[in-house]
């Protein structure tokens, strides 16, 4: 392989290494789980599960770089280095590499690293996982199905893999809201003042019975920005996180529904809502969005599906309306594992329409020949596109919002009528006004520096901090003239590790907070060494 001619800094699995697992990210246990904890998992997934086994998180991995060319591990400091590689064994016991494109810390004064990036060798995959303390969570979306790592939901949680089919995940067309075919939004919103900086802040909402909710929340902020980078949207829209909090509500009683939580607990502040108004505004919050535990719903809440739970998918209040910026989604339809639904409704408060809907600009899009839709698409009975377990349909969500000048296998990805990506321009910068902004962005870091591991393309990069800001976007390039740009680490430290390629990078750094981010600061490079001290 031609990989393996090229000198890098490899996270774990050395070529000749008898026992895989010992430097793998997880470890993946030879025992089963037990018969009842299985068959909750299963039922979580309503099905579509082919394979779970637990594991266990192998932290040694993120800290252990093995130099292949030299066969020798180099002990690394436990920061993230962005441009590695993690090797992760499948439940089938093939181990693929992911490459670390991307380290953040999405949630302010919490402890969680998310990493995402690609499964090496195959373009079109996704990795994202975050996690705290020992919970992984997330999933890597390969070769048509999803690994996903969570924990059982139990009295005693295990750390598990399990295998997916998300073609087998039923979907509930109550993420309708009310009356979604009306016209909302048929042009870009006009934009309300000059202080809408394009960072949405999102206040997330947890019910009292959801696990671990901080991973969660990280891999659906990193999924969101992720896809949305993909449609072509500038990159000063994005979202972020306004704060965490717990309702004391397991949503369980036969009036819990999605409909009823975002259309009348929400927000008339009321089951678990009483101080929403006042979280949103004192953490200048645009959206509140809630997240419930998948499983408990109730048959009787669900109109179209009625053998399924009313916990199915995900719902928002209205479309693009700052009065009722509210949404819902099951904890088990956040990420790949069931298609990107969380990104789906946080699409819907930013003005998105299912595809057969009379609007124009905003719609997403069905391709039924082809059998594929954009997030904004949608499962409808009777269609190619039906999505109802157990029966699988070859029909794709795809990571795009619709764009027509994005394809995907020659196809183009939108219309005249189906330009989401273009609206998210102006939707995005909007939305971030609903509510008024703390403070003025930040000042650029100053002092952005390079200091050379003299070994490959290790390199360690600071900067100065700046007054007000909460958080540092680093972003490199292979151009001097900084073109293409690409994010490596969001978070709140003032350095970062990177593996750089051959050719060497180019870096800035952003400031941030919750009003936006800062210009650029200073531009360095950051360059190979062909050896390793």
């Amino acid at each position: 392989m031609l990989l393996s001619l090229i000198p890098q800094l490899v996270f774990a699995i050395p070529p000749d290494q008898a026992n895989p697992g010992e430097h793998a990210a997880v470890v993946i246990s030879e025992l089963n789980l037990p018969d009842h904890v299985y068959d909750r998992v299963v039922a979580n997934h309503y099905g579509a599960v082919l394979d779970t086994k637990p594991v266990r998180l192998n932290k040694n991995s993120f800290k252990k770089i093995w130099l292949e060319n030299e066969q020798r591990y180099l002990n690394a400091d436990s920061k993230a280095l962005v441009g590695q590689f993690v090797n992760l064994p499948l439940l089938a016991g093939e181990v693929i590499r992911l490459n670390v494109e991307k380290v953040e810390m999405l949630l302010e004064g919490i402890d969680v690293v998310t990493y995402s990036g690609i499964v090496d060798g195959y373009p079109d995959s996704r990795f994202v996982f975050s996690i705290e303390d020992d919970v992984i969570y997330g999933d890597v979306k390969f070769d048509q199905y999803v690994y996903k790592l969570h924990t059982t939901e139990d009295n005693n949680p295990r750390q598990i893999m399990s295998k997916i089919n998300p073609r087998l995940m039923p979907r509930d067309t109550e993420d309708d809201v009310s009356d979604l075919d009306k016209m909302v939004s048929e042009i870009p919103p006009e934009i309300k003042s000059s202080n809408g900086g394009g960072n949405v802040r999102v206040l997330f909402l947890y019910a009292s019975n959801v696990y671990n909710p901080n991973v969660k929340i990280s891999t659906l902020i990193s999924n969101f920005n992720w896809i949305k980078n993909n449609s072509q949207v500038s990159s000063s829209r994005f979202i972020s996180s306004a704060g965490t909090k717990m309702i004391n509500n397991t949503f369980t009683s036969a009036s819990m529904c999605k409909n009823n939580i975002v259309n009348y607990y929400m927000p008339n502040n009321t089951n678990g809502f009483e101080t929403l108004n006042v979280d949103m505004s004192s953490n200048y919050a645009d959206v509140a969005f809630m997240i419930l535990n998948g499983p408990s719903g109730h048959s009787f809440c669900s109109t179209d599906f009625p053998l399924l739970s009313g916990h199915i998918g995900g719902q928002v209040s209205d479309i693009f309306n700052s009065a009722s910026p509210y949404g819902v989604v099951a904890d088990n339809y956040l990420s790949g594992a069931a298609d990107y639904t969380g990104v789906h409704e946080l699409g819907h408060i930013f003005g998105g329409h299912h595809p057969d809907t009379v609007t124009t600009i905003n719609q997403g899009v069905i391709n039924i020949y082809k059998q594929w839709q954009t997030i904004m698409g949608f499962y409808k009975k009777n269609t190619v596109c039906e999505f109802i377990g157990p029966t699988a349909n070859n029909c794709d969500r795809l990571p795009f919002f619709s764009n027509p000048n994005i394809t995907y296998n020659g196809d183009p990805l939108g219309s005249s009528n189906a330009n989401m990506g273009t609206y998210l321009n102006s939707s995005m910068y909007s939305a971030s006004n609903w509510e008024s902004e703390p403070v003025p962005p930040p000042a650029a870091p100053t002092s952005l520096s390079v200091t050379s591991g003299q070994c490959y393309g290790f390199n360690e990069i600071n900067w100065n901090s700046s007054n007000n800001a909460t958080s540092y976007q680093l972003y490199r390039s292979t151009h001097p003239y900084f073109y293409s740009p690409t994010l490596v680490y969001s978070g709140g430290l003032t350095s970062s590790f990177v593996h750089v390629s051959s050719s060497g990078w180019y870096l800035k750094v952003k400031a941030c907070n919750a009003a936006g981010c800062s210009g650029y600061s200073n531009q360095v490079f950051a360059a190979y060494t062909n050896y390793c001290q």
